[in-house]
């Protein structure tokens, strides 16, 4: 369901007016501010405590299903330094990143900060020729939720994480 679904995402996610809907990323493409400056003035995204993880991203407005919620570049990390990374707090916060998986990248803005849930309302997508995590509304959010992913990535993948799910 992961891989198909992710077209169907891609291609319901439209910005503009009625008569001058686009899809997000020719829109993107075409203006001068960035995605994630035009989006946030569209999804209001807050950090707030989350009473079970410390901090988490939540929403101050309904996202649709297949709305894209967040477009975070990221700094890439080489393979040859992923131990490096792995020795330090950064360890739980980088995405697996590279054609193979085997470098890392640390998303900025909100993407390293999203919780992990096994039943997650969003799920991301590595970019890797634009270098970002783009985060795409799973199922319609309602304005207040704490946004989640699954960190194994497919929000269907219940294999164990590194750490307890509360």
């Amino acid at each position: 369901m992961y891989a198909s679904s992710e077209s169907l995402y891609l291609e319901s996610l439209s910005i503009g007016s009625s008569s001058h809907k686009r899809n997000s990323f020719e829109y993107c493409k075409t203006r001068s501010k960035t995605c994630s400056e035009e989006r946030r003035r569209r999804v209001g995204l807050i950090i707030k405590e989350t009473n079970r993880y410390g901090r988490g991203v939540f929403t101050t407005s309904n996202i649709k299903k297949g709305d894209l919620i967040e477009q975070s570049p990221v700094i890439e990390v080489p393979s040859s330094e992923r131990r490096f990374i792995n020795r330090t707090v950064l360890s739980n916060y980088f995405f697996n990143w590279g054609v193979t998986n085997n470098e890392v990248a640390i998303a900025l803005g909100y993407g390293s900060l999203f919780n992990h849930s096994y039943d997650p309302n969003a799920w991301f997508k590595n970019n890797l020729k634009a270098k970002t995590v783009d985060f795409y509304a799973y199922k319609d959010i309602q304005a207040g939720e704490e946004i989640t992913v699954n960190y194994n990535g497919p929000p269907e993948d219940r294999t164990p994480v590194w750490f307890d799910v509360l």
